[in-house]
């Protein structure tokens, strides 16, 4: 783990933009660290401690940045995985951890929404779709706290679009996903894998935000605040509805 750590320490040093985890190189991308993860890979209790150890990163609200988290998200979508265990197991651990945190930020702003709604508003909160209809049903929102739950949403957001790319690289449905289990014998899902698209990993949203963040300048406007809400919201959701049965939402 400190390997990868001092990987992305270096790469933050030498980069003039981001501090990206992965290479494209036509179309292909390759994580920077994927000579570490081919050294822990071959030995399968080992890389489930890497793996985990790099997601609950994510629950580190406070110690995490964004761009440490936007490098390890990159690491996860682009690792060598050579079998269905591997990004099968990474999806699992997601799920666990995005589970408790999306409950956690979506009371975060329900607190901040109720004291800025209208008392005479007609239509739930939840019920609304449009920027402009959710800022003229909360006239009296504090902006400075619901920017500040926007920015704790990029990580959420980061997890949701880790799992969504990954399940789109190698073809698995939300049932496969649902069915694994890591105390399933080895056997069983030590099987060759095989990528089914190649797309680039790019969470637009993350990436605008830490590079707001390392320039300095200020947050959104409110509509571009309120569309990511809105984002995240439905996100959420979904999130709430697909999660297996046997994910605990406590971890």
């Amino acid at each position: 783990m400190l390997g990868f750590v001092k990987a992305f320490s270096y790469q933050s040093t030498i980069s003039q933009t981001l501090a990206r985890g992965l290479h494209v190189d036509a179309d292909q991308c390759r994580a920077l660290c994927s000579h570490l993860y081919s050294l822990i890979r071959v030995n399968r209790q080992n890389r489930r401690s890497f793996i985990n150890l790099l997601i609950r990163s994510f629950q580190q609200v406070k110690k995490a940045e964004l761009s440490y988290l936007l490098f390890v998200a990159d690491s996860l979508t682009s690792f060598p995985y050579a079998v269905l265990d591997e990004p099968l197991f990474v999806i699992h651990v997601v799920d666990k951890v995005a589970s408790s945190r999306a409950s956690t930020l979506l009371e975060l702003f329900n607190e901040v929404l109720v004291y800025g709604r209208s008392s005479d508003a007609v239509k739930n909160i939840e019920d609304i779709e449009t920027a402009d209809e959710l800022q003229s049903s909360l006239p009296n929102l504090s902006w400075e706290k619901f920017g500040a739950c926007v920015v704790s949403s990029h990580q959420c957001r980061l997890l949701f679009e880790l799992k969504s790319h990954l399940k789109e690289t190698f073809g698995f449905t939300e049932g496969k996903c649902r069915k694994y289990s890591p105390s399933e014998p080895a056997k069983v899902n030590e099987k060759p894998l095989t990528k089914r698209s190649a797309h680039v990993f790019e969470p637009r949203r993350v990436i605008q935000a830490v590079e707001q963040q390392h320039s300095g300048r200020p947050l959104l406007n409110k509509i571009d605040l309120l569309d990511q809400y809105l984002e995240v919201s439905l996100m959420s959701s979904w999130w709430w509805w697909s999660v297996p049965a046997h994910v605990s939402i406590s971890t």
